[in-house]
């Protein structure tokens, strides 16, 4: 419910500043990434699995990085990097999409 609360905001929003301490910011995780991410809190909050519906509406989310005339700066903590979330496969894709991502004309991040 609440990635699909987050589409209108992100369609309004100019400007993104970004600090996230220990895991890849939603917009630029894969959805191997995401599904992990949202399996570790409905085991953790034992709460109802919607994890399909909720990768879908964050993958949603990202097609605001190549529409409009957003900005974004990013700050990604190091251990975000080298948390192993999914596995080596799953990581392994994730860091290629951060490195993509990190290189789009709009995104600015701090190396």
């Amino acid at each position: 419910m609440r990635q699909k609360k987050s589409l209108p905001v992100y369609a309004k929003t100019k400007l993104f500043r970004i600090w996230h301490p220990n895991a890849i910011w939603g917009t630029f995780q894969t959805a191997d990434y995401a599904a992990a991410i949202f399996q570790q809190a409905v085991r953790f909050y034992e709460m109802p699995n919607d994890t399909e519906a909720a990768v879908a509406k964050r993958m949603e989310r990202q097609r605001y990085l190549y529409e409009g005339s957003r900005r974004y700066h990013v700050l990604l903590g190091e251990q975000a990097l080298y948390s192993n979330v999914g596995g080596p496969g799953v990581m392994k894709s994730q860091l290629g999409r951060v490195s993509e991502a990190d290189h789009a004309h709009r995104v600015s991040a701090c190396r």
